[in-house]
């Protein structure tokens, strides 16, 4: 059911909070300019991905998720916690 993979995605993100300790760690890791081009590379190949823009545009704008939205993050999610393993 995709409202309870929400919810649980929901849960999952209300409960990470941030340490000052992974904090001061992720400054010191992102003065590495290698760790940089690499982080920046990810984060440029997912933007290029149309599923993962739709969800991404679509949770920033407000707007409610119509069923073709809903598909689209489905498969997304699907697709990512498949390639995880």
């Amino acid at each position: 059911d995709f409202g309870a993979l929400m919810r649980r995605e929901e849960r999952k993100s209300a409960l990470k909070t941030v340490s000052p300790v992974k904090s001061a760690a992720a400054k010191e890791r992102w003065q590495d300019p290698e760790y940089q081009v690499k982080q920046i590379a990810a984060q440029k190949k997912q933007w290029q991905n149309p599923e993962y823009r739709a969800k991404r545009s679509t949770t920033h704008t407000g707007k409610r998720h119509t069923a073709e939205t809903k598909a689209k993050i489905s498969t997304a999610l699907t697709r990512f916690h498949n390639e995880r393993g």
